[in-house]
């Protein structure tokens, strides 16, 4: 687990206007090279997964995404997990959610090798680990993973996002 650095000084800082939210996060998106028609589009998807509290699976670019969200928050940077491949949940990675549970704003996690066993156990586990963390933004990477091959257990508790394109 490690928090990779974000320049938040570069892109767009916390917002304190809601209405502003899709905006913002669209300048942000454009900034890191979406064409300004996919940014805004993508802007909206995550804004409703966030105002949602829903997971997002993400298989192309889920850094550049991960980095976007967190600069709303004024977050140094999104934090990283990486998980071993087939492993149901990790108690670390349940730790570390239920530590930083108390912090006033909003925590942004990319989770790497959830999805690498072709099985939703490990997507399930952190779910249900996580249920009442309305603080936290769960970005899932499916980078190397076929989306078809995932359990339509995963498609039905998560919104996918397409990070070459942008939908």
């Amino acid at each position: 687990v490690f928090v990779r650095p974000v320049n938040v000084d570069e892109i767009s800082g916390t917002i304190t206007d809601l209405s502003d939210f899709e905006d913002s996060l669209a300048e942000n998106l454009e900034y890191y090279g979406y064409s300004e028609e996919r940014s805004a589009v993508l802007s909206q998807i995550l804004s409703f997964c966030v105002g949602r509290h829903m997971p997002i699976i993400c298989d192309s670019n889920p850094e550049v995404i991960a980095d976007c969200l967190a600069a709303m928050f004024g977050l140094n940077g999104v934090t990283s997990i990486h998980l071993s491949t087939g492993e149901p949940f990790s108690v670390e990675l349940c730790d570390l959610l239920c530590h930083k549970r108390g912090t006033s704003c909003y925590q942004v996690y990319l989770i790497n090798g959830a999805l690498d066993a072709y099985s939703p156990n490990a997507f399930n586990g952190i779910l249900q680990n996580t249920c009442n963390m309305d603080g936290d933004i769960l970005i899932f990477s499916s980078e190397g993973t076929p989306t078809d091959a995932l359990s339509p257990v995963i498609w039905n508790r998560a919104m996918f996002i397409d990070g070459d394109i942008g939908f």
